[in-house]
């Protein structure tokens, strides 16, 4: 009845979280009202002060916001290309391919979990 599908797309959608926060977190250090003291004129025709705090001030203001932008591109650019990204790190750092690691045989010579303990050990985990 139950199985791992909700936990799996759990974890997807847990992917997607520090996306968002960055793109908030980028939009509201870049606030001029905050961090420039910057207050903005009234004007009557609007029950709210326009704050004047558009997306192209990301492009030619340096603000606190700033780096966050660049992490949120690093970020997307890094979802987009991701099967490049992954391609070229196995080029470049020699890294072995998912099908190369799937035919790998590991050989552990481990002894059995019952060889491993000692007699007092095995008389307590029978009792137990």
């Amino acid at each position: 009845m139950y199985d791992d599908t909700l936990t799996k797309v759990c974890i997807k959608t847990m992917y997607a979280a520090p996306v968002f926060g960055l793109m908030l977190a980028s939009w509201a250090y870049s606030n001029q009202q905050v961090f420039a003291n910057f207050a903005p004129a009234l004007d009557k025709n609007w029950v709210y002060p326009l704050c004047n705090h558009t997306f192209d001030q990301f492009f030619y203001q340096l603000t606190p916001g700033t780096p966050l932008f660049i992490g949120l591109i690093c970020a997307i650019i890094s979802c987009v290309f991701q099967n490049w990204l992954r391609i070229l790190s196995g080029k470049f750092f020699n890294r072995p391919e998912a099908d190369k690691v799937s035919k790998m045989k590991i050989v552990e010579l481990l002894p059995p979990f019952s060889e491993a303990m000692k007699t007092y050990q095995k008389k307590m985990f029978v009792k137990e």
